[in-house]
């Protein structure tokens, strides 16, 4: 593992998503849905960058009136650039701080290349490690957990025989895609080229 890699997690798999509606100086507009628990920190995208696999610029907000969060850490400058691009339906996703953290939410993991694995603790009894190994940027693992039942999680036994928590390869990012037909124009004449894959029907 080249260099420093940093990892964000969430205890709702990231679903807590809220609109991004404006911009004013250094306080952003948010519509938040889950007022009950409001957001720390957020990564700031929209999903034409997230489909191609770009990440957001994360902060670290505070609560000032109703719908606006003043950043009190984060690249401001970044922030300002990404609303200015012209983004395509802007969001704010929530995630969870590391207490480690050195950036925003964000824990930093040394790039040794060392196969040794120091466990991080990410709060109620729940703890991560890496590998050396190259990691890419939309890499993630989820670990189902059940308030009536240990984290399942795969274990294999060390060389010593006592059963440890496996190393897992990334699930990857993978976006499915349908192509419905092909348009194509010679300068005369419109063709439409139907690629739909369609199923017979049961009778």
């Amino acid at each position: 593992m080249a260099g420093d890699v940093q990892y964000k997690w969430s205890r709702e798999n990231g679903r807590i998503v809220g609109s991004w509606e404006g911009l004013d100086s250094e306080h952003l507009i948010l519509a938040m849905d889950d007022a009950s628990r409001p957001p720390q920190v957020i990564e700031l995208n929209d999903g034409s960058r997230e489909a191609a696999g770009l990440t957001g610029e994360m902060v670290e907000i505070a609560a000032v009136d109703g719908d606006r969060y003043r950043v009190v850490s984060g690249d401001i400058f970044a922030v300002r650039a990404l609303w200015g691009s012209g983004l395509h339906r802007p969001f704010a996703r929530r995630w969870e701080r590391i207490a480690s953290s050195t950036a925003a939410g964000l824990a930093v993991i040394g790039g040794s290349g060392s196969e040794e694995a120091s466990w991080i603790s990410l709060g109620d009894g729940l703890e991560i490690a890496f590998r050396g190994g190259n990691y890419s940027s939309g890499d993630y693992w989820q670990l189902p957990v059940r308030l009536s039942a240990e984290l399942m999680w795969p274990a294999e036994r060390d060389v010593e025989g006592a059963w440890q928590p496996k190393f897992c390869l990334a699930v990857g990012t993978k976006h499915w895609r349908a192509p419905l037909a092909l348009i194509s124009h010679d300068g005369e004449q419109l063709s439409v080229r139907d690629l739909r894959h369609l199923l017979s029907r049961r009778t």
